[in-house]
């Protein structure tokens, strides 16, 4: 602006209505004399010249908040870089849903919540920043809101109860824990870890190369108090296959044989090992559908395979391990077509799988009962951890890119389209709580439950408070 003390000046703001005409923007620079506007959108009219230019920035400022919301700052916690783009906002695609993420750099758990695919607030919020040492591979009890983490940094695998906040307000609905880490596992090196429908958890050591199964009733007598971590035992794959060769013995016979013991409840069960089993070399990560168990090798996958099925809990045993004629669990090779394999999410009919190759990260797939094998995704810097949303999505986290994508499942197509779904530096491992999930409503329960707590105790804190005051008031009296 100039002098309002010389004869002429300019527009100071293009988006500010003349109020000489009805609702008509000037949207070309004009001059302004001390007679009246000269642009091509008005005709001469009187007016006078602004008194200071204090008043015409506040006009200004006034102005452009009124009628360029666009150049306003909003409660999304961000700024539009071009004003004349109108923010669209989509109807709600979704259910209310939560993505929960690993960073092992940052050594915390973090949420987001979503809408439609994407970060709603464009943002992460702390989960759990304490206590961790390098969270990796997380996992969601989607049936009971329990979350599992790996440590290995810490040689622990822990769990934790997650809590939903004032779930009948969007805005400010929040995800927390009750705050009790409960140890499950130690002295364990698990990078990756997943849960199924029945509440058991499994985790793969890639120091001991194998994949273990930790019992729902071990992990609630623990969550109990009814014994420690380092208290469990651990029970072999050979034990296991012992002791299903002789229950099948049994049922031929039908001889009363006495078993090795392998029942109880505060065991680990070691289901599949590398040094009986070939398609166990360095495994990864897990994932279950209740019935099958499914793993990627993260060292030579193509003769381990890329990605393998297993039983959950399995029965039958084959001759045909290494060594020659040892014993094993049968294993089934779905895919070997990479070097590595890392994260595994397994959908209603689908198995997919994120690998690096060539300096170049994927996520393939392969459908149930069949051998075709489908490069959904082409353009990551290094895919971990996968989650998949309960319907046609799947998200993916990407360690060097610091960013967690989603991308549709739903249909069988090469170089599907990627979104990016929110930021974090170092993401490793995802989890998803969507208010279609069982465990959403236990999470719902609980946050009420420590809210309803903390008003019946509020009374009984005050008056301990009142009586406090009154006591030091009544002894700094006397003492004087």
């Amino acid at each position: 602006l100039d002098d309002p003390g010389s004869e002429t000046s300019y527009c100071f703001i293009p988006a500010l209505p003349c109020r000489f005409r009805k609702l008509h923007t000037c949207s070309l620079p004009s001059q302004l004399t001390r007679t009246g506007c000269h642009c091509a959108n008005h005709q001469t009219v009187d007016m006078e010249a602004p008194r200071c230019n204090c008043l015409m920035h506040f006009m200004a400022v006034v102005s452009s908040c009124l009628f360029s919301p666009a150049l306003a700052i909003t409660s999304k916690g961000w700024v539009s870089e071009d004003y004349f783009v109108p923010d669209f906002v989509a109807p709600q695609l979704t259910p209310p849903q939560y993505l929960i993420i690993s960073s092992p750099k940052l050594g915390k758990i973090v949420y987001t919540p979503l809408r439609n695919f994407k970060s709603q607030t464009g943002r992460t919020y702390a989960l759990i920043d304490s206590g961790l040492a390098e969270p990796r591979g997380i996992a969601l009890d989607r049936e009971r809101g329990a979350l599992y983490v790996a440590d290995p940094g810490a040689g622990r695998i822990y769990r934790y109860r997650l809590i939903v906040t004032d779930p009948g307000n969007p805005r400010k609905m929040q995800l927390a824990t009750d705050g009790v880490q409960v140890t499950i596992a130690e002295g364990v090196q698990a990078n990756w870890v997943a849960a199924d429908i029945s509440g058991d958890v499994f985790y793969s050591d890639p120091i001991s190369k194998t994949v273990n199964r930790i019992p729902a009733m071990t992990i609630s007598m623990l969550c109990d108090g009814e014994g420690l971590a380092n208290d469990l035992q651990f029970v072999s794959e050979k034990q296991l296959e012992a002791a299903s060769l002789v229950e099948a013995e049994q049922e031929l016979s039908d001889e009363n044989l006495q078993p090795p013991s392998t029942s109880g409840s505060m065991k680990i069960y070691t289901v599949y090992e590398g040094k009986v089993n070939p398609r166990v070399s360095v495994p990864a990560g897990l994932a279950s559908d209740g019935l099958h168990l499914y793993w990627a090798n993260g060292v030579n996958a193509k003769s381990a395979g890329s990605v393998v099925r297993g039983m959950v809990k399995p029965k039958q045993v084959q001759r045909t391990g290494k060594g020659g004629g040892a014993p094993m669990f049968p294993a089934m090779l779905l895919a070997n077509n990479t070097d590595a394999a890392y994260g595994v999410a397994k959908s209603s009919n689908m198995v997919l799988y994120s690998s690096n190759q060539s300096g170049v990260g994927s996520v393939y797939g392969i459908m149930d009962g069949t051998k075709h094998v489908t490069r959904f995704v082409s353009t990551l810097a290094q895919p971990r951890g996968m989650v998949w949303d309960g319907d046609q999505t799947v998200y993916v986290a990407d360690q060097a890119a610091h960013a967690v994508w989603s991308f549709p499942v739903g249909r069988v197509v090469n170089s599907a389209p990627i979104t990016r779904s929110v930021a974090l530096h170092g993401a490793f491992g995802v989890a998803l709580l969507s208010q279609l999930d069982p465990g959403y409503l236990a999470a719902v329960e609980a946050g009420a439950m420590g809210l309803h707590g903390g008003v019946a105790l509020r009374p009984i804190l005050l008056a301990l408070l009142a009586a406090a005051t009154f006591c030091s008031l009544f002894r700094h009296e006397h003492s004087m």
